[in-house]
């Protein structure tokens, strides 16, 4: 394929068209046009990746085994970046990668890797964003893969205590103090944060109504659902994730968690939100035990 039919696919992905046409032109003379056939493994778990991928057609795949059959963990479609990438310590996916389907990807070698960060300092940011989302997607599914084997562990175990409901209480009673510590925690750090009256008052609104609706009724599959929504709501704030488990029983709408995040801002919505998540827990652990 011509050196100027490889720029123009270039120039229409989606990631790297927004590069400069010079940056553009030098990956297109170093790289190279690759057929990959339906079926085909690009890349083995065994390793190495020996390419930056840029995808301009098809579908490509990594299905991950985690211990309960193979599972598909990430995808590339046209548009897509992927294989090897500039600084990053990968040395080989976690599963293989297999074509879905007919694909072609415009190809560089790692080894040209030094001088396209010399040469192509944009091209070289866009792959280095690639790679904090790929690694932030990679652990988010372990997390999760983590965090569902728990519940299962967590379900059985339920299943058999709640039987008696004397450690029901006892279950409850445990967990009590520690939400009461980090209610007590949160309410001194937001007494330091000098928060507007207006600031305060919205937290405690948000507070009062959570204690005066009524529980969700929700069936597991909601639950994870709600609960996946607010974790991801919370990374974007950059704020711990944990907390979704907490704030995934709260009975208030979306809406009226970003209105809290907005009264609050930024500096005061994690201290808000731990305080908030913690007098929940604390009010429906006391309900529990009455």
């Amino acid at each position: 394929m011509s050196l100027d039919t490889i720029v123009h696919r270039l120039a229409a992905h989606r990631l790297i068209g927004p590069a400069p046409v010079a940056e553009r032109e030098w990956f297109a003379r170093h790289a190279t046009l690759r057929a990959i056939a339906k079926g085909e493994v690009v890349a083995t778990i065994h390793g190495p990746m020996e390419s930056l991928w840029i995808v301009v057609s098809g579908h490509l795949a990594i299905s991950v085994n985690r211990g309960a059959g193979l599972r598909k963990e990430m995808e590339w479609l046209p548009g897509d970046l992927g294989g090897a990438l500039p600084y990053s310590r990968m040395a080989a996916p976690p599963g293989n990668m297999v074509a879905e389907e007919a694909t072609e990807v415009v190809a560089l070698h790692r080894d040209l890797f030094p001088a396209l960060i010399r040469e192509c300092p944009q091209i070289t940011a866009i792959c280095v964003h690639v790679m904090v989302d790929r690694a932030r997607h990679f652990r988010s599914g372990e997390l999760r893969d983590e965090k569902m084997i728990s519940l299962g562990r967590l379900a059985a175990g339920l299943a058999h205590e709640l039987n008696n409901p004397t450690s029901a209480v006892a279950r409850s009673a445990n967990l009590l103090p520690r939400f009461v510590s980090d209610a007590d925690g949160a309410a001194r750090a937001l007494g330091t944060a000098r928060l507007t009256a207006s600031q305060l008052g919205a937290i405690d609104a948000f507070r009062d109504s959570a204690r005066r609706a009524a529980d969700p009724q929700l069936t597991p599959i909601e639950r994870s659902d709600r609960e996946d929504a607010l974790a991801a709501w919370l990374n974007g704030h950059e704020l711990d994730e944990s907390l979704a488990d907490v704030l995934v029983g709260i009975p208030m709408p979306q809406s009226a968690i970003d209105q809290l995040a907005r009264e609050v801002g930024p500096a005061n919505l994690g201290t808000a939100i731990r305080y908030v998540a913690a007098d929940h827990a604390t009010h429906r652990l006391t309900a529990e035990i009455e």
